[in-house]
């Protein structure tokens, strides 16, 4: 009777075990999405911002700043005529 009990319980242990092993790994998988999405956002803001650029230059104004994270938009020196 005592070792059923006994290996019941341990039973019981190590499905707990399992089931927050599972849980962790979700947690992990959720984690690396997460990470993985926000990298794939900042690359698409990072190719706008770099269309953006072109136009400009392309369109005959200069641009000043712009580039990297920190930059920002660059912005347009008017031409004087």
């Amino acid at each position: 009777m005592v070792e059923e009990k006994e290996e019941g319980e341990e039973e019981e242990e190590e499905e707990e075990e399992e089931e927050e092993e599972e849980e962790e790994e979700e947690e992990e998988e959720e984690e690396e999405e997460e990470q993985e999405q926000e990298q794939e956002q900042e690359q698409e803001q990072e190719q706008e911002q770099e269309v953006v650029l072109l136009l400009e230059v392309e369109s005959g104004g200069e641009v000043e700043g712009g580039g990297g994270k920190e930059g920002g938009r660059g912005k347009r020196k008017r031409r004087k005529q």
